[in-house]
């Protein structure tokens, strides 16, 4: 069977893969391994590539204007409309931050580079990525990537090696994924984002184009158990991969060859199982796949925006839809821009793509410059959203620095005066400075910040693989010495401590992104049950050290966390008229969540000199609930991190640790 001839079978297989990316992004749950329908889209797409290639260097015809107008034709008439349809939707939707992140994405798929931004952004398989409508353009631009590079390098083989090309693919490939299974516990997000790391995939598909498209499969039998097994290796692991497997090492292998079995299978003569997936139905849905991956994605994006979780019938009414503009995306805008003339030029088609992009960018660039045009919304909306993100109280200015030591930082002026409190910890005392402010202007104290792990002796694994890769090891040895030197009385902890100890409860976007967990000279293997080892020891020493030089320690337990982005969650509420009191979470999930921490605090508070302070009564809610929303404003400036209101709140918490500062010493 010619490489050019049409397979029907092959649309089937498009349609297998795009359904199970859909039910993948319904319920990764039911469906862990439906995320692998992108892997046989790629070999799909390799395999199909690589014959028009071939067939136009074989009869000498091959121009790179033709193959790249192909492409054009294929994919930017509807990813173009696509973008614009969800831009708009967008601007009606979502959020100024929101909205904003959304414009990033838009610059980067605008020049087919959406894959490395969501490679330092994104997580494919966290919360965070239901958020962003055209995540899933990110296998495009992967595949936009291969085609600018493959055929230079096909032809440059080609020239080179001619009968061996497909050799030379092989061998590439098994380089890829080498370096893919070498570099996947290193950085799992580049193996999944990143081209290079994905290329094999398409190069498996031109390999099975180069060297075995001639090959006669002619016994029968065969040819049936590499289809039928072929196709039922992809259900499984469609349906049965578990989530300890996403994308372990080369899990990809086994969808990816079975679907060049099948491919292969049925390149001869058509097998029962290519039979199957020829059948009208599965065909049509292999033919319009294409538009229903572009549209499936945001329709969820916006509705779990909006309304929260998806329920079965929502899902289906959302598929129905899909299909539906799929339907009418391939009748009218794929089929006519590929099968039928638009223009009468080629320039005109490189034209169109070229200024789409320049528009889109223009786009982008606007909502990213205008932070998400916040006045799209009524003024109590924009006022909440503010007020979240304020940071009133002072600027901290830099006022002590060492050799080896990290900065600390004081919001006063008078550096000639020495500190009474000494606020040490991560981004989670920083976030205290409006109360603390507050409450120093009142009684007169100065305080200064010092940002680094609330233990001695340890290192932060997710930062530094040792001690010397950590400045924050030395700094502090050396803020030990500056306690003593100026006589500071009065310790604050405050840290986001179960981030620490039982690594991260909502994952963070970005790329490669690990759990910050403590580590010390003992640990051999990063884990959380180290890390609480660690923690308990470390900070146990540097607790009873401070308190032998008879400095009150005081420590505040972790302020509650939660799964989404507050400000943000309330005002969408707000807007849709939803129920705003229900925004928060359960207190017993928090606080076994912080038993292990807060268990080695309590065994602390048996000296005299260590004082615990718990946060969470300030944001309880009917006894057993922890809310984000006070008084009109959100106490989270993000999911973790208080606002100034939330700051605020804590003021008779921290009242006792100034009112101690001016109370006679103990045997004076």
């Amino acid at each position: 069977m010619s490489t050019t001839t049409y397979r029907p079978e092959i649309d089937g297989l498009r349609a297998i893969a795009v359904l199970a990316v859909i039910l993948f992004h319904f319920n990764a749950n039911l469906f862990p391994g439906g995320y692998l329908g992108v892997d046989i889209f790629f070999v799909i797409s390799g395999y199909l590539i690589t014959g028009l290639i071939k067939k136009d260097l074989d009869n000498n015809q091959f121009n790179f204007g033709n193959f790249y107008l192909r492409r054009i034709k294929r994919i930017i008439p509807a990813l173009y409309i696509l973008l614009l349809i969800v831009t708009i939707i967008a601007a009606i939707l979502l959020l100024p931050t929101d909205f904003k992140d959304y414009s990033r994405s838009l610059l980067s798929q605008s020049v087919f580079s959406s894959n490395i931004y969501f490679y330092f952004k994104s997580d494919y398989f966290d919360t965070p990525s239901l958020l962003k409508p055209i995540l899933h353009t990110w296998s495009l631009s992967v595949e936009e990537q291969f085609y600018i590079i493959y055929p230079l390098l096909l032809v440059g083989l080609f020239k080179l090696f001619k009968r061996n090309t497909g050799s030379m693919l092989f061998v590439l490939a098994i380089f890829i994924i080498g370096a893919s299974y070498y570099y996947y516990d290193k950085n799992q997000s580049a193996v999944f984002f990143l081209s290079p790391f994905r290329s094999w995939e398409l190069l498996l598909g031109a390999i099975l184009n180069y060297s075995f498209v001639n090959t006669k499969l002619a016994n029968k039998p065969l040819q049936e158990i590499l289809s039928w097994g072929g196709l039922a290796a992809i259900l499984y692991s469609i349906i049965f991969l578990s989530k300890t497997s996403q994308m372990h090492g080369l899990v990809a292998i086994v969808p990816t060859l079975c679907t060049a079995f099948i491919i292969l299978a049925n390149s001869n003569s058509i097998t029962s199982a290519g039979k199957l997936l020829s059948l009208q139905p599965i065909n049509y849905t292999g033919k319009i796949s294409y538009s229903l991956y572009l549209w499936h994605w945001p329709l969820i994006v916006f509705y779990i925006y909006i309304f929260g979780n998806i329920s079965l019938p929502v899902a289906i009414c959302i598929f129905i839809v899909s299909y539906l503009i799929a339907v009418l995306s391939y009748r009218f805008i794929e089929t006519p821009f590929r099968y039928q003339s638009i223009f009468k030029s080629l320039t005109s088609y490189f034209l169109l793509a070229f200024t789409g992009a320049f528009f889109f960018l223009i786009i982008g660039y606007s909502i990213n410059r205008k932070n998400g045009f916040p006045n799209r919304f009524s003024p109590n909306i924009t006022q909440l959203l503010a007020s979240a993100a304020e940071r009133p109280g002072c600027t901290p200015r830099i006022f002590y620095r060492k050799r080896q030591m990290q900065y600390i930082n004081r919001c006063d002026t008078d550096t000639a005066s020495k500190p009474g409190i000494l606020v040490w910890g991560d981004s989670h005392s920083g976030m205290l400075q409006p109360v603390l402010k507050v409450l120093s202007d009142r009684y007169k104290d100065k305080y200064a910040l010092y940002s680094c792990p609330s233990a001695l002796n340890v290192f932060i694994a997710y930062k530094d693989q040792s001690y010397k890769q950590s400045p924050c090891y030395s700094s502090n040895q050396e803020i030990i010495n500056y306690i003593k030197e100026n006589n500071i009385k009065c310790i604050l902890f405050a840290s986001s401590w179960s981030q620490y100890t039982e690594g991260r409860e909502l994952k963070m976007e970005g790329a490669g992104q690990q759990d910050k967990l403590y580590a010390d000279s003992l640990t051999t293997q990063f884990s959380t049950t180290d890390s609480k080892r660690v923690f308990k020891s470390k900070f146990t020493y540097t607790v009873n050290l401070l308190t032998n030089l008879n400095v009150d320690v005081w420590i505040m337990e972790q302020v509650p966390q939660h799964e989404f982005w507050a400000p943000n969650e309330i005002a969408k509420r707000l807007i849709y008229k939803q129920d705003t009191t229900k925004i928060g979470r359960n207190l017993a999930d928090h606080q076994q969540r912080q038993s292990f921490v807060n268990s080695v605090f309590t065994e602390l508070a048996k000296n005299k000199h260590v004082h615990i302070l718990d946060p969470t009564a300030y944001f309880l809610k009917n006894h057993n609930f922890l809310t984000v929303y006070k008084n009109g404003r959100s106490l989270y400036s993000d999911y973790n991190h208080l606002s100034a209101a939330g700051a605020y709140l804590l003021e008779p918490m921290f009242t006792p640790m100034f009112e101690s500062l001016h109370q006679p010493e103990t045997g004076q």
